[in-house]
């Protein structure tokens, strides 16, 4: 991993607050959950749905958030989500073995609560 990573990370979790692009997020949220560093991970998320250079979530995106403990992103998305059908496709393109749990409850509770209407 890279020492600067690890560096921003530490910096962050101490209360070291900067303005950083989608990438470097990206990339600060993946070494946070690597390190399990469960107030990174959420000061990440909230980052990249407040930053004005996140793209639009997509496949590579949806994988990476239910695969590295991007919950809070991960529900943020889901809420834009037009349809089951929608869900659906991207859910068939993954490993549902390496989501973690809590991302499957939220692709549950879509279905769920989408169902009924």
């Amino acid at each position: 991993m890279d020492r600067e990573l690890i560096e921003k990370s530490l910096q962050i979790a101490h209360g070291v607050r900067e303005k950083l692009s989608y990438a470097t997020l990206r990339q600060l949220l993946s070494a946070a959950a690597l390190l399990d560093m469960k107030d990174v991970l959420r000061y990440c998320q909230s980052q990249i749905i407040m930053n004005a250079d996140t793209p639009v979530m997509n496949e590579f995106q949806f994988r990476f958030a239910s695969y590295r403990k991007g919950h809070i992103y991960l529900a943020h998305w889901m809420r834009n989500l037009k349809s089951i059908d929608e869900l659906k496709g991207i859910l068939k393109t993954l490993d549902l073995q390496k989501m973690t749990s809590e991302s499957m409850k939220q692709c549950v509770k879509f279905f769920m609560i989408n169902n009924s209407k």
